[in-house]
């Protein structure tokens, strides 16, 4: 299975500024004084773990953690991901991708991504991020689930609410 180890990922701050990637919510930390925690990532550890995907959520926004802490905490503890999975929002994007990009390059696992940019125009989306192999339209739990569940990459055209 392509999701036997996931590791679902809340990105890094953005230039030192943290943002909220949950649903809809899109905000800057200084807008709202916080940011709010990324929901969706832990109702699809416990969806997959239901299902018995070994999983890792780790939230890089709430830690302050950078990509290189993570990747030295994941090697430390000998969990290296065969599926990265990712919020990200429209003013984040690019940002995004480039430092989940890192740990793609590092753990050599396909990377996919959900959000308000990648549902609202999703082909757009995938042309401003290169690294990533697919994102997800609309909720993203049901389309996670199946990815996580296919043998091989080979088979995503199974999956309809993925671009």
């Amino acid at each position: 299975m392509i999701g036997t180890r996931t590791l679902l990922v809340n990105p890094p701050l953005v230039g030192g500024v943290g943002f909220t990637r949950q649903g809809r919510c899109q905000e800057r930390e200084d807008v709202l004084g916080t940011t709010k925690p990324p929901f969706t990532l832990a109702l699809l550890a416990a969806l997959l773990r239901d299902r018995g995907h070994t999983v890792r959520l780790v939230d890089l926004t709430a830690t302050r953690m950078s990509v290189d802490q993570l990747i030295q905490m994941l090697d430390a503890d000998g969990f290296a991901p065969t599926l990265i999975l990712f919020p990200s929002t429209t003013p984040t994007l690019d940002a995004d991708v480039a430092a989940m990009g890192r740990l793609k390059a590092r753990y050599a696992a396909p990377m996919f991504c959900f959000g308000p940019h990648a549902s609202t125009t999703p082909m757009a989306a995938m042309e401003r991020a290169t690294d990533v192999d697919g994102m997800f339209v609309g909720e993203p739990e049901d389309g996670a689930l199946a990815l996580a569940a296919l043998g091989s990459l080979d088979e995503l055209d199974t999956i309809p609410s993925l671009t």
